[in-house]
């Protein structure tokens, strides 16, 4: 499913929204993998490594101090993650972001 307009999801209901999409994915119970829920919405995934992210600051003068961005201007919304973080803080990184998107809808 790829979201194509701005939805109305109250905050407050964000575990139904939630566990409609793993009601979707057909995923029941833990754990719960990154890779089918970015292919349900449609997201890539790019990962920040230590020389990108430096390469970044030395072109704009911008140091990012955070775990993960979605960039959401594009036909196909991305998610960047650190490469230097765990993986579960990647993960968290991942679905956070999902959830983002689910909020923000994408563009169109």
């Amino acid at each position: 499913m790829i979201i194509t307009k701005k939805p109305f999801y109250p905050t407050s209901k964000i575990s139904f929204y939630s566990n409609r999409v793993l009601k979707n994915l057909n995923l029941k119970e833990p754990p719960i993998f990154t890779k089918p829920v970015l292919e349900y919405f449609g997201i890539k995934l790019s990962i920040i490594d230590t020389q990108s992210d430096i390469d970044f600051e030395k072109e704009y003068g911008i140091k990012f101090n955070i775990p993960a961005f979605l960039y959401n201007h594009s036909e196909k919304p991305k998610i960047f993650v650190r490469e230097d973080d765990n993986p579960e803080r990647r993960k968290l990184s991942i679905m956070h972001e999902c959830g983002v998107l689910i909020f923000l809808g994408t563009p169109g």
